[in-house]
């Protein structure tokens, strides 16, 4: 039986069960699990899936961010100017002192400055006549044509990142027509979230 064990260990010890290419392990490679080939939404409303991050973190840029080489982690601005502190408010909307403690605050309310010269990608979305009306705003069934990407209309415009663009990104939230994950708990705690999903809800449902 000794014997039979030994050479049970010989066999498995030349045995290689890795997914990797034989000395994957030396080269300056990173491998990952990859369970479906592609993002299942570039939406940054709908997109929670992790595998939707290796592009969505590289297009989109939200207005604050981890400086994740700093212990503990720091939040610092992107597309904001500063990491703002927030007006806190008791429940007659007084302001309260910076260091109230937190069974008296009732609302938050951030100021956040957006960093201005930011411009989108080009973009048919934001293509303008010579009048400055916008050429595809009014398009009807049947317009695309042989169009399939935004790369195969013949003209295209960009303009400037404004802070309305993040109003209406979060009132995206509410909307029935996407998955949106996060409404739920988001409602939670933006102010008037949660009546404007009913609202948006009463309307999707007279349109359909």
């Amino acid at each position: 039986m000794l014997s039979l064990a030994l050479g049970m260990l010989a066999l498995l010890a030349g045995c290689n069960n890795s997914p990797w290419p034989h000395d994957a392990e030396a080269s300056n490679t990173i491998y990952s699990a990859m369970i479906e080939n592609t993002p299942r939404h570039l939406d940054p409303t709908a997109s929670y899936w992790s595998n939707d991050t290796l592009v969505t973190y590289q297009v989109y840029e939200p207005p604050y961010g981890y400086h994740y080489f700093k212990r503990p982690f720091q939040l610092v601005p992107k597309t904001a100017e500063q990491v703002v502190t927030p007006v806190y408010l008791d429940k007659d909307g007084h302001r309260l002192p910076d260091d109230a403690s937190a069974d008296q605050i009732v609302e938050s309310v951030y100021d956040v400055p957006i960093k201005a010269g930011i411009m989108y990608q080009p973009h048919p979305a934001f293509a303008k006549d010579e009048a400055g009306h916008y050429r595809y705003h009014a398009m009807k069934p049947g317009d695309l044509g042989n169009r399939h990407t935004p790369m195969d209309f013949e003209h295209t415009g960009t303009r400037e990142l404004v802070a309305e663009d993040f109003v209406y990104a979060i009132k995206r939230h509410a909307t029935t027509r996407i998955t949106t994950p996060i409404f739920g708990v988001f409602s939670e705690y933006v102010i008037g979230l949660k009546e404007y999903g009913e609202l948006i809800k009463a309307e999707d449902a007279k349109l359909r």
